[in-house]
């Protein structure tokens, strides 16, 4: 999934009827349809560790930064080396005129720490700023109106953002590996946060999810490894595949009261979380959902959930006991696995235990050795 994700961003289109080189600085431009703007296309023979991108190119106003301007600038392949090089590029400033910047412009500039970017900037396409290494601060301008995939991919010096008003959606892996990151700052206008958005954030600790936002989707905050508390608005309505898995340092989550669906490994790995109570609207719940949430030790499964998915408790030393609803038709392998379950409550019948599609391994090698239901108990072959 993530490597779908890269080779899809680095794509734009230019509308262009001529083009010429800008000779003083090496930097080449193309002319817009306008026929009196141009783009910044090309750094020509332009290898300078600052440039000062000009307002006008030969009379055209500079008012766009093309697609993938600097990748071969700051990532080239140098003959007598083994792998891409780097350039020395430490800065660079963009006229006022600017509106657009193109999909993966500065791809690769590993030196930058700092860029201004123009106050009228209306346009970042995907991956701006991907693999800016060094890349610390990088205000967003309140003009704003579109934001791409991955703008900040990979920045891991990266240390705070203040997302703009007029932007409603943070889009897939926009801040991946953004170790440094302590602070997203975005207004209630925001609807959307897409996969992989905070994966990798290290230095993030707590979190709120704005009321606007409906999901959170595939390893939105997985490896969060800091993050101790998360808030999301009862508005939710899916978690994603993996979308808390490895926030180790979680304590608290409340699940909103109209989630539906919550993917596989979910919060696989949380190992610091120790109550969870699943909302009556929630019917699926993934295959290793709570995979080795070694301190979980109570939980309350959904009355409307109709299926306990593989090793979903697997490892939850904690956990002691488990009460499944009625509800539930069916039990996937080994979801006990290694768990502390020595009891097993059932909230119907026996017969309705018998009639429930299991998994042979479904309590695996626990020392459950029987199934305690409402008119009886069931009793259970170990497969030890």
């Amino acid at each position: 999934m993530i490597s779908a994700l890269v080779a899809v961003l680095l794509i734009a289109a230019v509308i262009v009827i001529a083009n010429g080189p800008y000779d003083e600085k090496g930097l080449e431009y193309t002319v817009n349809a306008d026929g009196v703007t141009c783009t910044i296309t090309g750094v020509g023979s332009c290898r300078a560790k600052k440039i000062n991108i000009p307002e006008y190119m030969d009379g055209y106003k500079v008012t766009a930064i093309g697609s993938n301007l600097f990748y071969s600038y700051c990532v080239r392949i140098d003959e007598d080396k083994e792998g891409p090089v780097y350039s020395k590029l430490k800065s660079i400033t963009i006229p006022e005129s600017v509106t657009s910047i193109g999909s993966g412009a500065f791809y690769g500039c590993d030196q930058l720490k700092e860029i201004v970017l123009p106050s009228g900037l209306k346009s970042l396409g995907n991956a701006v700023f991907y693999n800016c290494t060094g890349l610390k601060r990088a205000d967003l301008p309140d003009t704003l109106e579109s934001l791409g995939d991955a703008v900040f991919y990979n920045c891991p010096s990266l240390e705070t953002m203040t997302i703009p008003d007029s932007i409603t959606r943070i889009g897939q892996g926009m801040f991946y590996d953004c170790h440094a990151l302590t602070a997203v700052n975005f207004s209630e206008n925001l609807t959307e946060i897409g996969d992989l958005a905070f994966y990798g954030c290290s230095s993030l600790t707590e979190f709120t999810v704005p009321d606007g936002v409906k999901k959170i989707g595939n390893w939105t905050f997985a490896h969060c490894t800091s993050m101790k508390k998360i808030t999301v608005p009862d508005e939710i309505t899916y978690i994603g595949e993996r979308a808390f898995s490895s926030c180790v340092s979680l304590e608290n989550f409340v699940i909103p009261s109209d989630v539906q669906e919550s993917g596989i490994y979910a919060f696989y790995e949380c190992k610091k979380l120790t109550a969870l109570k699943l909302p009556d609207t929630l019917t699926t719940l993934g295959a290793h959902a709570f995979n080795t949430c070694r301190g979980l030790s109570s939980v309350e499964l959904s009355d409307a959930l109709t299926e306990i998915g593989d090793r979903t408790f697997n490892s939850c030393g904690a956990l002691e006991s488990l009460t499944i609803p009625v509800s539930v038709k069916k039990l996937g392998s080994a979801i006990l696995a290694s768990s502390g379950v020595k009891t097993v409550n059932y909230e119907g019948t026996v017969e309705q235990w018998n009639a429930m599609e299991k998994d042979g391994t479904w309590f695996s090698v626990t020392g459950l050795t029987e199934v305690i239901c409402s008119d009886g108990t069931v009793s259970l072959k170990t497969t030890e």
